[in-house]
């Protein structure tokens, strides 16, 4: 079981486009298996949709979803920067 506190913590994409902010303990950090990401080393974060609000660029946002429909993948500028939902 996680010990640490639920924090917000504030973010955005690089390009600038979204600003979010989340709640979360971090409890378990995972990486993504998709080209893009694999490329970047990215890591991250897995959020419940309720911890997460989206402050500016929602409109630019494009959904997508893979596999098994589990997660909901935000993109912006084709999929240079991505935002996952659970």
């Amino acid at each position: 079981m996680n010990n640490r506190s639920r924090k917000k913590y504030s973010g955005n994409f690089h390009c600038g486009t979204v600003q979010f902010d989340i709640t979360s303990d971090f409890e378990e950090l995972t990486t993504c298996d998709c080209s893009n990401c694999r490329l970047k080393y990215a890591v991250m974060v897995k959020v419940h949709e309720s911890d997460l609000n989206l402050l500016t660029g929602k409109e630019k946002l494009t959904e997508n979803q893979f596999h098994t429909l589990t997660a909901r993948h935000f993109e912006v500028n084709g999929g240079l920067v991505k935002l996952e939902v659970y």
